[in-house]
């Protein structure tokens, strides 16, 4: 659902942080608004490969502070 103008007054339709809805500037008729929050689920692949722990096997490495 579109909403461009009030259907109450026709005046201009904003949204309101604080009603977390779409509020008429003149008449403050709100219009309530569906948050629909989708998550997809994606299953995270790693191989050694990709992250390089072969490389670190294959030299040493040290860090002094």
């Amino acid at each position: 659902m579109v909403i461009n103008n009030c259907s109450s007054c026709g005046g201009k339709v904003e949204y309101s942080p604080k009603d977390k809805a779409l509020k008429c500037i003149k008449c403050g008729n709100t219009y309530s608004i569906n948050f629909k929050k989708e998550v997809v689920k994606k299953p995270v692949v790693e191989t050694e490969e990709a992250e390089g722990y072969k490389e670190w096997e294959k030299s040493d490495r040290s860090y002094s502070c």
